[in-house]
């Protein structure tokens, strides 16, 4: 029978809203009040690239073809309409799933936050999740003059240790990087950027300042991955600024 135009665009909307849902649940997030907003908002319950979200959608596409295929032959081949009732238990599925991994993010955050790292203690935190397992994450901690990366694990059997963070010291403040900081690329990397941390360099008589995303492993090349880099002279006035890839040959 034809689709009648309201039910039509109920589905629609469905669509669209479950794009955006999983948008937000990402890692990266997404711009929703774009283009009168650029504010990015995002949960960090997932990877961009969640092989078991992957596994539900599969499956929910699958497994109603092979029930109909043993429903036409037990029926002697009368076709039944099958397929909308796995499709929402798919979805239910999903909200679960997500559900869970809002109930451990919220876990992870909490025990990071309640632990010393090297004897400093903890101002703010975030929790991202990992490929390989709900039940791990990757916590990023930020002290008074450091930026502390720990694995957290949350299974019954594992022990979180906050003493085994890797460091990463911020920078000093200079006129350099305060000059830096200033800048409307600035301006615009910190819109995007959940966790920066910034590095301050000499290159001969100048100055490099380059501000990182701490959310994004040192090693993630993903296109996501974007860090700014802005050249000054020796006045500190800036003479180039640029945003690159963190995997591009550039970002060497």
């Amino acid at each position: 029978m034809p689709l009648r135009f309201f039910p039509a665009l109920a589905v629609c909307l469905i669509g669209v809203a479950s794009h955006v849902l999983l948008d937000l649940a990402s890692g990266v997030g997404v711009q929703l009040l774009w283009p009168f907003l650029a504010r990015w908002s995002g949960w960090d319950l997932a990877t961009n690239f969640d092989p078991w979200i992957l596994g539900l959608l599969v499956a929910g596409l699958l497994l109603p073809l092979l029930f109909k295929l043993v429903n036409e032959e037990v029926t002697s081949g009368q076709k039944k309409r099958t397929g909308a009732g796995a499709a929402v238990f798919t979805l239910i599925l999903m909200a679960a799933y997500l559900g869970a991994r809002a109930y451990w993010h919220g876990q992870a955050v909490d025990l990071l936050l309640s632990r010393e790292y090297h004897g400093r203690v903890a101002l703010s935190a975030g929790a991202f999740s990992e490929v390989s397992t709900p039940l791990v994450w990757r916590g990023v901690v930020e002290t008074d003059n450091t930026m502390e990366e720990v694995e957290v694990p949350l299974g019954s059997g594992d022990e979180f240790d906050s003493n085994n963070s890797v460091t990463r010291y911020k920078p000093e403040d200079s006129p350099a990087l305060e000059a830096a900081e200033k800048s409307a690329a600035a301006a615009t990397f910190l819109e995007y950027a959940r966790i920066p941390i910034a590095s301050v360099r000499r290159v001969e008589a100048d100055y490099r300042v380059e501000l990182h995303d701490a959310r994004f492993p040192s090693d993630d090349d993903e296109p996501a991955n974007v860090f700014l880099r802005i050249d000054l002279d020796s006045n500190s006035q800036i003479r180039r600024e640029a945003f690159l890839f963190a995997s591009s040959s550039n970002a060497q």
